[in-house]
C-alpha cells in the first residue's frame, strides 16, 4: 500500500474473509482506507447496526479517520446479472 500513488486504497471486504480487517493494519496514515460493505448482489438493504459493527471491528486496525464507507465494486454475482425489484 505504501507504493500505491494515490491517497486511497480500495478494500473490497466485510471482515469475514481470511484474516478479517487485519490487513488495514499496514494502510499508512497518508492513505484512506475505502471499505467496500455495501453489497450490491442483494435487493435488501444491509442493517446500518452491521455496517456500524464492522466499521468498529475495522478501527481496531486504523484510525477511524481514516475510513471511508463504499458499495463493493461491480454490479453483479453471475453473468445473468442481478434484477432487484421496483422496492429493493
Amino acid at each position: 500500500m505504501n507504493r500505491r500513488p494515490k491517497s486511497s486504497c480500495p478494500i473490497g471486504a466485510d471482515g469475514s474473509g481470511p484474516g478479517g480487517f487485519g490487513p488495514l493494519r499496514f494502510v499508512p496514515r497518508s492513505k484512506t482506507a475505502i471499505l467496500g460493505l455495501v453489497t450490491s448482489k442483494a435487493g435488501a438493504l444491509k442493517p446500518a447496526a452491521g455496517l456500524q459493527r464492522h466499521l468498529g471491528e475495522a478501527a481496531a486496525y486504523v484510525d477511524p479517520q481514516q475510513l471511508c464507507l463504499s458499495p463493493q465494486c461491480g454490479f453483479a454475482s453471475t453473468e445473468e446479472g442481478n434484477f432487484p425489484s421496483e422496492d429493493e
